[in-house]
C-alpha cells in the first residue's frame, strides 16, 4: 500500500503539470486540493496514489477539482489525469483566451 499522494495542477501563470506537493496520505493532500480552489490562477487541479513510484503507469487518480463558471467544483465520475497533455494545453489556452 502506497503512501504518496501527488497534486498538481493547471495554473494560468505556471503552466500545465505543475507540482503542487507530495502528501504523506490521502486527508492531506485532499485539503491542498480543496486550498488551490482558493486561488483562481489555477484551473484544475487533482490528487494521484503513485503505487509504485518507478513505475509511470502506477499513478491513480483519487480525486479532482476543476474550475467552472468561476467556481471551485469537485469532479465526481471519471477521474483521469488531466494536468498533462492536449486537454489541459487546451484548457490553459482557453483560460489565456486565445
Amino acid at each position: 500500500m502506497s503512501n504518496h499522494y501527488w497534486v498538481t495542477a493547471v495554473r494560468k501563470s505556471k503552466g500545465v503539470f505543475t507540482d503542487e506537493g507530495r502528501y504523506p496520505d490521502e486527508a492531506a493532500a485532499i485539503v491542498r486540493l480543496a486550498e488551490l480552489g482558493e486561488n483562481p490562477d489555477c484551473l484544475i487541479a487533482e490528487v494521484t496514489e503513485w503505487l509504485d513510484s518507478s513505475s509511470p503507469q502506477s499513478g491513480i487518480v483519487v480525486a479532482q477539482s476543476e474550475r467552472f463558471d468561476g467556481e471551485w467544483v469537485r469532479v465526481e465520475g471519471d477521474l483521469r489525469t488531466r494536468t498533462e497533455g492536449g486537454e489541459a494545453e487546451s484548457v490553459l489556452r482557453a483560460a489565456k483566451g486565445g
